[in-house]
């Protein structure tokens, strides 16, 4: 007899813990979840724009032609993603818990973008440069390959002839 009263106390005491509890808790706000969606769907689309802009780059390389307007259009987006990740993930009511979590990754998140920006800037510049420089030998390579080879440069004058 007294097992069940012990028992039945508890029970009772558990159960009243969790009504406290389930009175105390508080919904996650629409917000939330919307905002929760749209960046994961943000941060999809910068992984997109990421490998698009290296598929883009290796490509031009190759082919030794300039980077296109419409993978400078990528380039300009994924520059642009912290922004609209920071409204998404830091725009809405009833953040503040959430903000002090959420704040260090969103920031090496940033950076990182900057710094890939910076690179990829950095590369497009060096292939214009290389593009620029290809367009001269092309136009003035005959004259060029002539000049070198009467001065016996014929290692060099293949080279050239070959670019």
């Amino acid at each position: 007899m007294k097992r069940r009263l012990i028992a039945a106390g508890f029970t009772v005491a558990a159960l009243a813990m969790l009504a406290m509890l389930v009175l105390d808790s508080q919904p996650i706000p629409i917000e939330a979840h919307l905002a929760h969606h749209a960046a994961v769907a943000e941060l999809d689309r910068s992984a997109e724009d990421a490998a698009t802009l290296v598929a883009s780059l290796e490509s031009a390389r190759a082919s030794n032609q300039a980077f296109g307007d419409g993978a400078r259009a990528v380039l300009a987006r994924f520059e642009e993603s912290p922004g609209r990740l920071r409204t998404l993930v830091f725009g809405y009511a009833g953040r503040a818990l959430h903000e002090n979590r959420v704040r260090s990754r969103f920031d090496a998140y940033a950076a990182t973008v900057a710094d890939a920006s910076s690179v990829t800037h950095t590369a497009l510049s060096e292939q214009a440069s290389l593009v620029q420089s290809l367009d001269v030998v092309s136009r003035s390579g005959p004259a060029l390959i002539e000049r070198m080879r009467d001065i016996r440069l014929d290692e060099a004058a293949r080279t050239t002839f070959e670019l």
